[in-house]
This record gives structure tokens, sequence and C-alpha cells, in this order.
């Protein structure tokens, strides 16, 4: 993966832009990377859900660094938490993506369910406990 990530950039992403269309190279970059996995619909919304999850992101850090938000990035107590959430949130969301890919959407829901709530579920026969 990383000879195919220098390859992506240096082939892909620079030439369409770079960081300054980056909202429309992640859409082009990511459906080649699931295209090139394999000719699965599985792979396709595994990339199209990942872009919608950095969209979301890169249209959440454009709003949150206007002037709007000063106040809140200047709390130092607020902030890193707010921080802290929003990325830990994005991590669950490229998980789901990822389970995609593993397991099929079927049980994609039900697993997120299972580590977002604290009680004991079944999850494809395994047990999972949180604290």
């Amino acid at each position: 993966h990383a000879s195919l990530n220098k390859w992506i950039i240096k082939y892909l992403y620079v030439p369409l832009g770079g960081s300054k269309t980056q909202h429309w190279n992640i859409w082009v970059i990511f459906t080649f990377i699931g295209l090139w996995h394999d000719l699965m619909w599985r792979w396709l919304a595994w990339a199209w859900m990942n872009c919608v999850f950095f969209s979301v992101e890169l249209g959440i850090f454009a709003v949150v660094k206007s002037s709007v938000f000063q106040a809140y990035r200047d709390n130092t107590r607020l902030w890193p938490l707010l921080v802290g959430i929003g990325g830990s949130l994005n991590v669950h969301l490229l998980i789901l993506a990822n389970l995609a890919i593993m397991h099929g959407f079927q049980g994609s829901l039900q697993f997120l369910r299972s580590i977002l709530i604290y009680e004991e579920r079944r999850y494809n026969g395994s047990l999972w406990v949180l604290p």
C-alpha cells in the first residue's frame, strides 16, 4: 500500500490539483482505489462511504475555521474536547466503511451499536463486552 499511496499522490492527486481541489480529488481517487482492489459494488461502496465521511470532515473543518468559532477555538478546555469527539466520530465512521468490506453491510449497524452502547452483545458468534 505504501507504493500505491506514492503512485496515487504522484499521478492522481497532484495532477488533479492537490489540496486546491481536495473535495473533488477524494472522489476520483477513492473511486479509483475501490476499482483497483476489485470490480465489486462492495469496494465502490467502501470508497464512496469514505468520500462522504471525508467530505463531511472537510466541510466541518472549513466552517470551524471561520471567525464564528473563534471563541470555541480559544477555549483551552472545550476545544480539545470538541476536536476529540469529532475525531472519534470520524474514526467510528471509517470503521463502519471498513466493516462493509470485511463483512458486508448486513452486520455493520449491529456491530456499531455493540461498541457504542454499554452492554453485552453477540456479533458473528463472538462476545463483545465493553467497560
